[in-house]
């Protein structure tokens, strides 16, 4: 039997609650079902640049994904969601966690709560399929 390949984005510095939750999945009983394939992301700044988006674009073409697996709706997810639809248009679905929102943080001002709310609403509209992961958010 095939399993169906899920690439999964996981940050390259190995360290936060969704490189945490992602490694879990990764090693749960669902590696039963599924081929899971790490994709290490960088630091949100080399994310747009040319250099990254030709590495990402062979690394995915060499692992053939069914489905792409982001977390996040910060920068990062937006970034790595855009890139993906940039790159692959529609050919791969998207799979984004949803684990809260940057709009909620206090020491945020009102103009650019208002740009991260935009940039969320993209996002979601762009995955495939969004998941929460609690009734909160």
């Amino acid at each position: 039997m095939n399993k169906r390949r899920i690439m999964i984005a996981l940050s390259e510095s190995k360290r936060g609650g969704p490189y945490i939750s992602h490694k879990r999945i990764m090693e749960s009983d669902l590696k039963e079902k599924f081929q899971f394939i790490p994709w290490y992301t960088p630091r949100i700044r080399k994310i747009l640049s040319p250099n990254y988006i030709f590495k990402f674009r062979k690394f995915a073409k060499k692992n053939k994904p069914d489905v792409i697996h982001i977390s996040g709706l910060q920068l990062e997810g937006f970034l790595l969601v855009l890139i993906c639809r940039i790159v692959f248009g529609r050919k791969f679905p998207i799979l984004l966690a949803i684990r809260g929102s940057s709009k909620e943080a206090a020491h945020i001002n009102k103009i650019y709560k208002n740009l991260i709310q935009i940039a969320e609403i993209i996002t979601i509209k762009l995955a495939t399929i969004s998941y929460a992961v609690s009734k909160y958010v």
